[in-house]
């Protein structure tokens, strides 16, 4: 109990007693009216501390459930951190225990107007996708959910062709002048970006620079 409440107490007990002596002894209704409003007094600042001891728990209740809020909070976070640690741990395990190494091989196929890519590997490639580019453009790619060991798959090659007709009529242009010979044939230079899964869901890149003639 407060000291506060404990005085009220005290008071309203001696105000009671003499309200009590008072109305017995000499029968006054002056000192009853009187013993009355000490009683009623007393009551009121009982009851002001009461609702102010009231006021305070609320308060520390409010500040308890906050604080519990907040350490929910927290332990999810704390779930979540631990979450992503566990799955960081089984990445570098997998990418640890993966010795899988894929080759590629390509090849102008002008007969179907394609870019063969072929999977020179016992192991296979798994979602792979494969972008060609000459210079700043991007002419072909493709993706490919699963190349199995040694197998194949096309990409589109017509602007690849075109585009080694295009040097072709240039080294043309130069032998049909009167005292120049350029001895070869039409090129162009690529470049073959690589990005796959291996069988350990690990990922993969790779970056070739290849001639197609």
């Amino acid at each position: 109990m407060s000291l506060a409440r404990y005085s009220c107490t005290i008071f309203q007990s001696l105000a009671s007693r003499v309200a009590f002596l008072y109305a017995v002894d000499m029968d006054n209704s002056l000192l009853i009216s009187t013993a009355a409003v000490v009683i009623s007094a007393v009551s009121c600042l009982f009851a002001f501390f009461q609702a102010r001891a009231a006021k305070k728990s609320n308060k520390i209740a409010c500040e308890a459930r906050k604080t519990a809020i907040e350490a929910n909070g927290l332990a999810k976070d704390a779930n979540k951190i631990s979450a992503d640690a566990n799955m960081l741990s089984e990445r570098a395990l997998a990418v640890s225990q993966d010795q899988t190494v894929n080759q590629f091989a390509f090849r102008l196929d002008k007969e179907i107007s394609a870019i063969v890519v072929t999977n020179k590997s016992a192991a296979p490639a798994n979602k792979l996708m494969v972008v060609v580019r000459i210079g700043d453009q991007t002419i072909a790619n493709c993706g490919e959910n699963n190349l199995p060991p040694f197998g194949e798959v096309a990409l589109d090659g017509q602007s690849v062709l075109k585009k080694i007709a295009e040097d072709q009529a240039s080294i043309d242009r130069i032998n049909s002048q009167q005292g120049f010979f350029f001895v070869g044939t039409g090129k162009v230079q690529g470049e073959i970006f690589l990005r796959w899964y291996s069988e350990l869901g690990v990922l993969h890149t790779d970056f070739i620079q290849q001639t197609f003639n």
